[in-house]
């Protein structure tokens, strides 16, 4: 594989543990009932809340050529602290979604909402191991989490070439650069298997989603390493707001094009992991089977 693709995806690989930012008005409660099915955690890292000034504007390209978020309106999205290097969401009351490299050596975890840590444990993908392609991870925490609208999972058939989409992640705003802990989010539009001069993607990814941007036009984002594990929304933001996607890999090319790659949540592999998970910890997951407290649109 090229070198260059080498050190990118490489770049992006951060092994993390993760914490969720607690914004003031719409603060996590964690419930005082122990989830029955949760087994006896050691967490090997601990991390405190993301706190983003709610007054925060857009001052620079990100994502890239993403732009700055209230916090206030993604309460359930995290990311690890301090350095950002992995992004995740809460896609129930005692769930969180997340990619499986951002976990692959650090299972148990713990969370903080505030002043409040909760203990979770993460399940990795059992195709993960043979297929780079099913890069996802769920996991379970200890105490419910309340007070907040959970982001939804669309199971539905994986998005076509030409749909447009929406990335979220707390990583980079250019590759090398430092992150600020702003979470940003940007549109691109999805491709079919990208062929490009430079690199060189193995056919055996092909079950990624793809999109390929141009980031030396605004407004076209491209994944930047940090951004990892979190969520792709089908469509813009103002249709609706579905996960079908997991940030997993990125790379650049010359002339500002940006390849990034995705997990869907809506292979048969990917079906079959939730179900499991769903099955083994009794979990409730927005758009698999909860509807009450979910993100509609």
């Amino acid at each position: 594989m090229n070198d260059i693709l080498t050190k990118s995806i490489a770049a992006a690989l951060a092994i993390a543990a993760l914490c969720l930012s607690a914004p003031s008005s719409a603060q996590p409660l964690v419930s005082k009932t122990r989830n029955p099915k949760f087994d006896e955690a050691v967490p090997i890292e601990r991390f405190a809340a993301i706190r983003t000034d709610a007054s925060t504007v857009a001052t620079k390209p990100q994502l890239e050529n993403g732009e700055v978020v209230n916090k206030r309106d993604f309460p359930a999205i995290l990311s690890k602290e301090p350095d950002f290097s992995c992004t995740a969401a809460l896609v129930g009351p005692a769930t969180m979604l997340t990619a499986a490299h951002c976990i692959n050596s650090t299972r148990d975890i713990e969370l903080f909402f505030g002043i409040n840590g909760v203990k979770a444990k993460c399940v990795v993908a059992p195709e993960y191991a043979t297929d780079v392609t099913v890069d996802l991870s769920l996991c379970v925490l200890e105490y419910d989490v309340t007070g907040i609208n959970y982001e939804t999972v669309d199971q539905s058939v994986p998005p076509a070439a030409a749909t447009e989409v929406t990335l979220v992640g707390y990583g980079c705003q250019v590759m090398g650069g430092n992150r600020d802990g702003n979470l940003r989010i940007g549109t691109s539009t999805v491709v079919d298997f990208p062929k490009t001069k430079i690199f060189s993607i193995p056919a055996s990814w092909s079950a990624y989603i793809f999109t390929k941007s141009d980031i030396s036009v605004p407004g076209n984002a491209t994944l930047c390493p940090g951004d990892s594990g979190g969520p792709m929304y089908r469509g813009t933001l103002r249709d609706q707001r579905k996960i079908i996607g997991v940030n997993s890999r990125t790379t650049y090319g010359e002339g500002g094009d940006g390849v990034s790659l995705f997990s869907s949540v809506g292979t048969k592999e990917a079906k079959s992991f939730f179900n499991a998970f769903i099955n083994t910890y009794g979990a409730s997951i927005c758009g698999v089977n909860r509807i009450a407290g979910c993100q509609q649109g």
